[in-house]
């Protein structure tokens, strides 16, 4: 929004009004905006910034484990609102694990060992972040809506064949579920209804990205003399979750601030199992720590 200023002379300045004031029924009353007849249309002369006026409250929502939906009204001599969405981080990637076998020294000799093999996941993205200051009308109604933290992705474990076929087959792989979490976590605030002359909008904080998941892969095979087999495996997954966003879309009038930040909100869940390589059964990803939420301030005369 362009500045519009009010300004009056005093003591041989010009000198810039933050209050204009009216004399109405007997008392001085404050005035948000003053209208000037100008060119044959009326124009606003004067607005009040938001950071002019009075921080008078400030309120936050978050959410247990159900999704919870808040109506907020505003209150008289309220002007803008200050909103501020810390979106959830995403689900943990999950393991994936191979059951007890012995492993291969070479294409028929077994190293008489018992290995167990996991490949880890990745943690979950950073949710998003986004910050809002707009003007606003007594009486207009607004929603957040928080759904629940994203979980962490399923294990899987595959159990290995002993004796007889290789089973799981050479090239063969399984690959664990990664988290949940982006635009399906996505946390949202906007107008319910008519804005009633202030600012209709509709704005959201992504969740971060799920984490990826592990996957395991036999890379080759052995049987020794006896008939017992013997297995090779490698780890993989598909590297760190991205991080989540937002998105600001503004129907009618204009916002005074607006940023969006990636990955500013809530960090998200880690990745299932430990940091070694060889814990066995494979674990699911970690819900986020932390639930997004939302902030909300309001600006306005202190009465």
């Amino acid at each position: 929004m362009p500045d519009e200023t009010l300004s009056v002379r005093d003591d041989g300045q010009w000198k810039t009004v933050k209050f204009p004031y009216i004399y109405d029924s007997y008392e001085w009353k404050q005035v948000h905006k003053v209208w000037v007849y100008d060119g044959g249309t009326w124009k606003i002369g004067h607005q009040t910034k938001w950071d002019d006026y009075t921080l008078k409250n400030t309120y936050t929502w978050t959410v247990d484990t159900e999704t919870t939906v808040t109506y907020y009204t505003v209150p008289v001599y309220v002007k803008y609102l200050e909103v501020t969405i810390y979106g959830h981080g995403g689900g943990g990637g999950a393991r994936a694990g191979a059951g007890a076998h012995y492993g291969c020294s070479n294409w028929n000799t077994l190293d008489g060992v018992y290995h167990t093999h996991t490949a880890q996941g990745t943690a979950g993205g950073a949710g998003g972040k986004v910050h809002v200051i707009f003007e606003v009308a007594e009486g207009a109604e607004y929603i957040a809506e928080i759904p629940p933290k994203p979980p962490g992705g399923d294990a899987i474990n595959f159990p290995m064949s002993y004796t007889g076929s290789y089973d799981p087959a050479v090239g063969s792989y399984w690959t664990a579920d990664a988290g949940m979490g982006g635009t399906d976590a996505a946390i949202e605030f906007y107008t319910n209804g008519d804005a009633l002359g202030g600012t209709e909008l509709h704005i959201q904080a992504n969740g971060g990205n799920g984490g990826n998941p592990g996957k395991l892969t036999v890379d080759s095979a052995c049987q020794n003399l006896g008939g017992y087999n013997g297995y090779t495996l490698s780890g993989s997954n598909s590297g760190a979750a991205g991080n989540g966003s937002g998105t600001i879309n503004t129907i009618t009038g204009a916002t005074e601030v607006q940023t969006i930040t990636s990955g500013g909100g809530r960090a998200g869940g880690a990745p299932g199992g430990y940091s070694g390589d060889s814990n066995f059964p494979a674990t699911g990803g970690s819900y986020p720590a932390d639930a997004g939420y939302v902030e909300l301030k309001e600006w306005g005369r202190v009465v």
